[in-house]
């Protein structure tokens, strides 16, 4: 089977998306979510719904308080 994504810690909520060009919409990458939109490479995905105002988790750590519901994770959105 292909690795789609890479979680870094167990306890992370998020996880890289390591396919060459990206996932498309519709992937499912977790728990039976699928992804609404198009992922690039390199980019963070949700691995649960992560309410608003909640930690996102990568490698054990606190990386933001989502404020914004997506499925890609970005510095965009607050996240690094």
């Amino acid at each position: 089977m292909t690795q789609l994504l890479i979680k870094m810690h167990p306890a992370d909520n998020v996880a890289v998306v390591v396919t060459a060009g990206g996932l498309p919409a519709g992937t499912q990458v977790a728990d039976g979510l699928s992804l609404v939109e198009n992922i690039p490479q390199g980019h963070k995905v949700a691995l649960e719904t992560i309410a608003q105002g909640n930690a996102v988790i990568r490698y054990n750590v606190v990386i933001c308080l989502d404020s914004v519901i997506s499925f890609q994770i970005t510095k965009a959105n607050g996240c690094w």
